[in-house]
């Protein structure tokens, strides 16, 4: 429990910065005649994050989780740094820089948060992870609101107080780094050290066996039914953290708001937004993991797919004087709840996603070999916990990145209706894999409870044993066959 909460409140610091820097970067870059800057740096950043993904496996399994994430994490300062003296040249380069660092770091954390969560609490402990994180979306508000204040709302953010604001912002990263080295080492490990390799502890990953090892994980089946899951975190991720604030932002399609009529929403509640954001953010990071791990990963995924729909419906209303003659403060609040709704489903969201992940790299996934990436059982096998984290910031940064690149531009009903069917469609594939991982484990259980009675006294042994068990041990591949 230790190592989750500090390494929780490390990521929380982490990205106050980071999360606060990049919301602001557009306008107060834009102030400072860089025009559209801030765009182009957040759709620099998933494609690096997206390419950088196919060797964050190797770098991971090289340095070991918790190495992995301090130098993941250190990058992200390179970033900041690159807003006390903006140029088209540093900001973009540092967006490449920031990309790598970003796939290191969250390959490294889900391997780290596997490893230190008790299975049975698996929910619970992620649950914990994101509301931590997610109370970056406080933090960071608070910041900006109190540094450039003085700036106005409605007026240009001069030099003097950019520099300002992104040196504290610096400072808060080089905090959040620091963080990090106060996690412990687990008993019988070293700091710092894995146990994703404890058998060939002696060789070194290549990045073509990281590819090798991905390429091996998209041919199953269960990683190409949670593609479609993949790609949602990825667009909705787009969505809440840009397109979202540009609503608040008074930015809308001409038919949303009647042009005779004042338009509310400015970049004075664009904060206000933010915090809404935060706060279903912890709620739901506090509040499903103890769901998943009471009702079911599924229950928390259901939860999720409904409070988004929700939102994407409260858009219409919220956004657009076109369907009832209500007034602006009823629009305002509205966009307020529409935030909240994002959050609390997107938290939810990624706890189920992870304790799925962390439970799928144990069961119906075998290990990969190291040798070539297949996953073939052998010897010389790494867990696919490191490859399957990969693979899922692989696809969900590839498809934040196409979703940046049409957002400013493409109609506002249009991106509602990617992401309502690929909302509809995530949510089947991923009742369908936590069913068969359930079943999985289950069936893993009852071995582990055959091996037991198995060992004990014939005399009891015959008591114990279940009828349908005594076949167990020879139908157990086939069973398994079965799931996959």
């Amino acid at each position: 429990m230790y190592n989750v909460v500090v390494h929780g409140i490390a990521f929380m610091i982490i990205f106050s910065a980071f999360q606060t820097a990049s919301e602001y970067a557009q306008p107060i870059l834009e102030d400072q005649d860089l025009g559209d800057l801030g765009f182009q740096s957040a759709a620099v950043i998933y494609l690096s994050l997206a390419c950088a993904n196919i060797v964050a496996p190797a770098v991971v399994e090289k340095l070991g989780p918790k190495k992995a994430m301090i130098v993941g994490a250190s990058l992200y300062l390179v970033y900041l740094a690159s807003f006390l003296k903006p140029t088209r040249a540093t900001v973009l380069l540092s967006s490449v820089v920031l990309g790598f660092g970003g796939a290191v770091l969250w390959a490294a954390q889900g391997v780290f948060l596997i490893e230190n969560s008790d299975p049975r609490r698996r929910g619970r402990d992620t649950g914990i992870f994101w509301a931590l994180l997610q109370c970056r979306l406080l933090i960071g508000n608070a910041v900006a609101y109190n540094t450039l204040a003085e700036s106005g709302t409605t007026e240009a953010v001069n030099a003097s107080d950019a520099h300002r604001f992104y040196f504290l912002l610096l400072l808060l990263g080089i905090a959040g780094v620091s963080v990090l080295f106060c996690l412990r080492r687990r008993e019988g490990q070293q700091v710092g050290e894995s146990n994703i390799n404890p058998e060939g502890a002696h060789q070194t990953s290549s990045i073509l066996h990281g590819v090798n090892s991905m390429y091996a994980l998209f041919r199953t089946k269960q990683v190409q039914s949670l593609a479609v899951c993949f790609v949602y975190t990825g667009l909705v991720l787009t969505f809440w953290s840009g397109k979202y604030f540009e609503l608040m932002a008074g930015h809308m399609d001409s038919w949303m708001w009647s042009p005779s009529e004042l338009n509310p929403f400015n970049a004075q509640i664009v904060a206000v937004g933010g915090v809404c954001v935060g706060i279903g953010e912890i709620i739901g990071g506090l509040g499903s993991g103890f769901i998943a791990d009471r009702f079911g990963r599924v229950c928390v995924y259901a939860g999720a797919s409904v409070c988004h729909f929700a939102a994407f419906v409260f858009c219409l209303f919220a956004f657009s004087n076109r369907f009832a003659d209500v007034s602006d403060v009823v629009h305002i609040r509205c966009a307020y709840a529409v935030g909240a709704l994002l959050g609390l489903g997107d938290a939810s969201l990624n706890t189920a996603m992870y304790s799925l992940l962390g439970d799928m790299s144990t069961t119906v996934l075998p290990p990969v070999d190291t040798e070539n990436g297949t996953l073939e059982q052998g010897s010389k096998r790494h867990s696919s916990s490191v490859p399957l984290i990969a693979s899922f910031k692989l696809v969900q940064s590839l498809a934040a990145t196409v979703a940046f690149f049409y957002s400013g531009s493409a109609p506002f009903m249009l991106q509602v209706g990617v992401l309502v069917s690929f909302l509809c469609v995530g949510t089947f594939c991923f009742a369908t894999q936590t069913t068969i991982v359930a079943a999985a484990i289950r069936l893993e259980a009852q071995s582990t409870h055959y091996a037991e009675v198995k060992s004990d006294d014939p005399a009891t042994r015959q008591k114990s044993i279940d009828p349908d068990d005594t076949d167990w041990e020879a139908n157990r591949e086939e069973r398994l066959k079965f799931l996959a």
